[in-house]
């Protein structure tokens, strides 16, 4: 099982405010608060109607093992890794997961375990 799974949480690779390999998705990006705490993004879902699974239908997201896998695939940009939380029925593949709904919370440091 993925890192993450079991809290909800997990992490987004975007290049600005899109997905860097397969898709061309706009994500509302968590918005930082006076206080230093995060107000999260907007829910982006899969499409509705259709079975979530991994490289077909949902939105995908990774744990902090998958992280190298998806930096390969981005030559000459650069990816902002952020904490996600996931929501609904999940489909497991080789290098993360796709989930029915996600939204960006927060930027990932590195440390924080995910």
């Amino acid at each position: 099982m993925l890192s993450g799974m079991s809290n909800g949480l997990a992490l987004k690779a975007l290049t600005g405010t899109t997905s860097p390999v397969h898709s061309a998705q706009e994500w509302s990006l968590p918005t930082e608060n006076a206080d230093g705490s995060w107000t999260p993004g907007a829910w982006v879902s899969a499409r509705k109607g259709e079975k979530v699974q991994y490289r077909r239908n949902g939105i995908h997201v990774c744990g902090v093992d998958q992280l190298p896998y998806w930096q390969g695939h981005i030559r000459g940009k650069t990816m902002q890794v952020w904490i996600c939380e996931i929501s609904g029925s999940v489909s497991v593949g080789p290098h993360g997961l796709a989930a029915r709904k996600v939204r960006l919370l927060r930027p990932w440091d590195g440390r924080e375990e995910v």
